[in-house]
């Protein structure tokens, strides 16, 4: 007898259709699976067979060929268990299903305990997403549609609130391979899913700081605020010990929660490599030691990057200048283009990455220049040339450094009573990150409203050169000093485009639609082109 199911494996972060087809007849009792499966596939056999045994079916072994079509598309995962064990089930029984097969399609996707349980798996919004695309399909709509999914709350999130799933689907949610059956025996009534409201909280790790929570380094935080607010690329600049990598942190806590389509594209990308969606807010922290394969995903076993899995959200790369330089220069395609392209097992895969770049780094090899203009004492003199610091600031590439809009300093000083302020006023902590909150969350309102004819922005970071003039629009006097700026500094088109953006940003945070003087002013002193000259004072 033969039964075919629907379910779906992932590519990259994309979901496609996987058809299984199986057949059993006569022959020595295996079980064989074929159409260019992994290893995590291949062992599905076992938690197949010992699920199906905890049924009281009395099915008797018989050779079995399974066959995952299409066969030039590579499968992954275990999310293929459900289905595999339900093909089999039917073709050996089907009058086990009260529904006639010829005229019903199943749908399911899962992973298989060996009791039976019916488990998440990565790439669940993947199969919602190939439900979708399946619903296109004429015969699709003709036919009854049975789709099986775990028990999952997240689940249930996503398509009740995050898709628009046509009625024609059947949608049961089950923990066990027994609850599928019944179902298919007409045994348990259908009932319409009530729409589950989308928690999204934004990422509280152990090592997170609030901002509040950090004295002194006001220019730093203004320069947070303003990388919120318009997604902003940002590198802080100073001394080791001063608060850099605890700065950055803390941008997490002023973070608005993302759109709606935000939420599903990040539950897309975490569920292509994790089964445990926890809706987060992407925060990737990465050190020097990070290699081609962490950063843009492995090709050999199809697993997704560092960059990838930050989509739509951060990445913090620590102490920048200590990377190696041919690591670096892998983030100049991403920056500017939001995607990348990779060849998973010879099929060519488009992977998104649109994420903010967040970057700390030293002035210096030895870190302590920078400390002098705190303390003068014998510890914490720099003994680095101004020629190793160059060499050492050199180490960031300029085509990297460019495509960084905010470059802070940190050498400010906290005095004593900023930081008895800030520890004891309890109460001023709450107004300020509340304050901060507000601001980044009504800039990015402003966006909103700003690009909602414009589909290809988001937010000011995306502004292109050519729309610059329809956006940011400024007074005469703002369009004077910009144009002075461009000639004295002998700053290049880039420049004028991010400080364009970055002014653009700035006067949304005061709710102004016109840029003003102060508004350049205040962009140009973010600028990256001065980053080898300050640093090598």
């Amino acid at each position: 007898m033969n039964s075919k199911i629907y379910s779906s494996t992932i590519l990259g972060v994309k979901g496609l259709r996987v058809q299984v087809e199986t057949k059993t007849g006569n022959g020595l009792p295996t079980i064989k699976i074929v159409g260019r499966t992994d290893k995590t596939i291949q062992e599905s056999k076992e938690r197949v067979v010992a699920a199906i045994k905890s049924l009281d079916l009395n099915l008797r072994p018989r050779k079995t060929r399974i066959n995952l079509a299409p066969t030039e598309i590579p499968k992954v995962g275990s999310g293929t268990d459900l289905a595999i064990a339900l093909g089999i089930i039917l073709a050996q029984k089907p009058e086990v299903s009260a529904y006639e097969l010829t005229k019903t399609n199943i749908f399911a996707f899962g992973e298989l305990g060996l009791d039976g349980k019916v488990c998440q798996a990565r790439g669940i919004i993947q199969f919602i997403e190939t439900l979708m695309d399946f619903s296109k399909t004429s015969k699709f709509r003709k036919n009854t549609n049975l789709v099986f999914i775990p028990d999952n709350h997240l689940a249930k999130q996503a398509i009740t609130n995050l898709t628009k799933i046509p009625d024609l689907y059947k949608i049961y949610f089950i923990s066990s391979i027994q609850e599928a059956v019944e179902i298919l025996k007409a045994k348990s009534k259908y009932h319409k899913i009530d729409q589950v409201p989308m928690g999204f909280w934004k990422r509280t790790p152990a090592h997170e700081v609030s901002i509040d929570e950090i004295c002194g380094q006001h220019n730093a935080k203004r320069a947070l605020l303003i990388a919120t607010a318009g997604r902003h690329h940002l590198m802080l600049a100073g001394p080791i010990g001063i608060g850099k990598t605890l700065l950055a942190r803390s941008i997490l806590s002023i973070y608005p929660k993302p759109e709606k389509h935000e939420v599903f594209e990040i539950l897309k990308v975490k569920s292509s490599f994790n089964s445990d969606l926890n809706p987060e807010i992407p925060f990737e922290e990465i050190s020097k030691t990070a290699t081609k394969s962490i950063l843009l995903g492995n090709q050999a076993s199809m697993t997704i990057g560092k960059v990838t899995q930050a989509h739509c959200g951060i990445i913090l790369a620590d102490e920048l200048a200590e990377f190696k330089s041919s690591i670096i220069n892998i983030f100049r395609k991403p920056l500017e283009e939001n995607s990348i392209h990779l060849q998973f097992r010879g099929v060519p895969v488009e992977l998104p990455c649109r994420f903010q770049l967040l970057a700390t780094t030293n002035l210096c090899p030895c870190g302590r220049s920078g400390l002098e203009l705190l303390d003068s004492t014998a510890d914490n003199e720099c003994t680095c040339t101004a020629y190793e610091k160059i060499r050492y600031t050199k180490k960031i590439p300029a085509a990297i450094l460019n495509r960084i809009d905010l470059v802070v300093f940190l050498t400010n000083q906290v005095s004593e009573f900023e930081y008895q302020q800030g520890t004891e006023n309890s109460q001023s902590h709450e107004l300020f990150l509340e304050q901060y909150q507000k601001k980044a969350a009504a800039a990015r309102q402003i966006q909103r409203k700003r690009f909602h004819k414009a589909a290809e922005y988001q937010y000011n970071s995306e502004i292109s050169y050519q729309d610059i003039p329809k956006f940011c629009k400024m007074d005469k006097k703002a369009g004077i000093m910009l144009e002075t700026a461009m000639q004295r500094l002998n700053l290049n088109g880039r420049d004028y485009v991010k400080t364009n953006r970055i002014a653009r940003t700035i006067a949304d945070l005061d709710k102004r639609e016109i840029i003003l003087v102060k508004d350049i002013a205040e962009a140009l002193s973010y600028r990256a082109t001065s980053w080898r000259t300050e640093a090598s004072f």
